[in-house]
C-alpha cells in the first residue's frame, strides 16, 4: 500500500505573493520561490548560499540555470537580465548536489522547458549532461521526477513531464537513444514488414565535432557472420531526420575481400557515408543495396 505524500509552505515574511519556502515529506528537496522585488529578503538564508538549479520566470518567458552559490547568481541575474519577474531555486536540505548533479538537473529540465508550450525557452544552449554511472543516475532521476511535480502542484511553472509513445519514440530517434528496439518498433509501425527472423545492425549518426575530418558517418561494428546472412542495415540521420534500410543479400561479400576488421575483436569496423552510402574503410558503394524509400521522422 503506498504511503501519502505532503508538502509544506512556508512564507517568511506573511505574505502569500512574497518568499515562499517548499518542502515534502520523503524528499531531501527545497525549492524557493522568489519575486523578484522580494530578492532582498533572500540574502540571508544560508540555504541558499549551496549548489542548485534554478529558474527565471516570466509570464512568457523560461531561463533555466546551475549555480554553486544560488543567491550569489540570482542577484547577478538581477543586473544583467531584465524581463523575468519570479525566481525558483531549487537545492536541498542536507547541500548534498555537487557540479556533475546540478549540470544534470539543469540540462534535464532545459529538455523539458524547450518541449513544453506555455512559455518560451531563452536557454541558447542544451547544458552539460554528462554520463552519470547508474547509482548516482538511479539517485537523481527520482529527485529530478519530485521536483518536477511540486512546481505543477503548486503553480509555478504547468508543464508536461510525461509523453505518449509516440512522442517518446520520435525523441529517442532524433538523439540516437533508445537503439534497436525503439527502431525496429517505429519503422514496423510505419508498415516496413521485416522477416520472421531477420539479422539487423542498427545505427545512429556519429556525433561531429567541428573539426572532424570525417562527417555524414555512421559507425557499425557489426560480427562477420552478418556477412553469410541476408542482412540489414539501418541507419538513423539524426541530422535529417532519416532512417535508411539497407539490405545485403547472404553470400554478397566474404570476409577476405570486403569490409575491414577490427584486431581487437575481429568484428567489421564500417564507416557508411550518410548522402553516398560508400563504406570509407573498403571504399565499397553500398547505395545500390538501399531501400528506395527513405522513413522521415
Amino acid at each position: 500500500m503506498e504511503s501519502g505524500k505532503g508538502i509544506s509552505l512556508f512564507f517568511k515574511d506573511g505574505d502569500y505573493d512574497g518568499l515562499m519556502k517548499v518542502s515534502g515529506t520523503n524528499w531531501r528537496g527545497l525549492v524557493f520561490v522568489v519575486p523578484r522585488t522580494n530578492i532582498g529578503k533572500m540574502l540571508n538564508l544560508d540555504e541558499l548560499k549551496r549548489f542548485g538549479v534554478y529558474l527565471l520566470l516570466s509570464d512568457t518567458q523560461v531561463y533555466v540555470g546551475e549555480a554553486s552559490d544560488l543567491h550569489k547568481r540570482i542577484k547577478q541575474h538581477d543586473k544583467g537580465k531584465g524581463w523575468w519577474n519570479k525566481a525558483v531555486l531549487i537545492t536541498t536540505t542536507d547541500d548534498s548536489l555537487d557540479q556533475t548533479d546540478i549540470n544534470y538537473l539543469e540540462a534535464s529540465i532545459i529538455e523539458i522547458a524547450k518541449n513544453q508550450k506555455k512559455y518560451k525557452c531563452e536557454n541558447k544552449q542544451t547544458g552539460n549532461k554528462k554520463k552519470l554511472d547508474d547509482m548516482k543516475k538511479a539517485e537523481l532521476d527520482p529527485f529530478l521526477r519530485e521536483t518536477l511535480s511540486i512546481l505543477n502542484v503548486i503553480g509555478v511553472m504547468k508543464i508536461n513531464t510525461t509523453k505518449d509513445e509516440k512522442d517518446d519514440i520520435i525523441d529517442c530517434l532524433e538523439h540516437g537513444n533508445g537503439g534497436r528496439r525503439v527502431v525496429i518498433k517505429y519503422l514496423k509501425d510505419k508498415g516496413f514488414s521485416f522477416p520472421e527472423k531477420f539479422k539487423y545492425n542498427y545505427s545512429a549518426r556519429q556525433n561531429e565535432k567541428e573539426k572532424d575530418t570525417y562527417k555524414n558517418e555512421c559507425w557499425i561494428n557489426p560480427n562477420p557472420k552478418m556477412l553469410d546472412e541476408d542482412w540489414y542495415i539501418i541507419l538513423n540521420d539524426t541530422k535529417r531526420r532519416e532512417l535508411h534500410i539497407l539490405l545485403i543479400p547472404h553470400g554478397t561479400f566474404d570476409i577476405e575481400n570486403s569490409f575491414k576488421q577490427r584486431n581487437d575483436n575481429g568484428k567489421l569496423d564500417m564507416f557508411v557515408n550518410l548522402s553516398t552510402f560508400v563504406e570509407r574503410k573498403s571504399g565499397i558503394n553500398l547505395a545500390k543495396y538501399k531501400y528506395e524509400k527513405s522513413y522521415s521522422y
